[in-house]
């Protein structure tokens, strides 16, 4: 199978997502200064919960749900397109087995970026998450990309080599 990448792209190239409140409590998204460790902490269960709902086939309200509130539940085509796309991809790698944590990663105070698989019978699905705070008062962890492909030289290095 060759490779294949589907994601959420908007007119200047980037994949934005917005939070969905529901998968993640608002004490853990709500802290202005919340520490790297809770905060990717707070954005894996974020991120165990959606691909729970999506292992489930429930990917239109799991998509639905972490783009609520956000600019791409605006724009109804790509939302569309989104479900679609993740629809395909989720026949082609089979019935669910598992999602699996990869890494995650803080990059300062204001960004994490998750890289999980969502195991299937046939193939595994590699799925990138990354969440934005601007760092102002209040202010929220967003998701900002959304990616899934079945782009497996893409995954990050073990720890310790190959």
């Amino acid at each position: 199978m060759g490779e294949s990448r589907w994601s959420m792209r908007s007119g200047c190239g980037l994949a934005l997502v917005a939070a969905a409140w529901c998968l993640v409590p608002p004490s853990a998204s709500r802290s202005a200064y919340q520490p790297a460790g809770s905060a990717v902490e707070a954005m894996d269960e974020r991120v165990r919960n959606f691909l729970l709902s999506v292992g489930e086939r429930q990917s239109d309200a799991a998509v639905s749900a972490i783009v609520a509130g956000g600019p791409l539940a605006r724009d109804e085509a790509d939302l569309t397109r989104l479900k679609q796309n993740l629809r395909t991809a989720l026949d082609r790698v089979g019935r669910y087995v598992r999602s699996q944590k990869v890494r995650s990663q803080a990059y300062g105070s204001s960004l994490v970026r998750c890289t999980y698989l969502l195991q299937g019978e046939d193939y595994p699905l590699v799925w990138r998450f990354t969440f934005y705070r601007s760092g102002a008062e209040g202010s929220d962890w967003k998701l900002i990309s959304l990616q899934f492909d079945l782009n497996y030289d893409s995954l990050p290095v073990p720890e310790g080599g190959a």
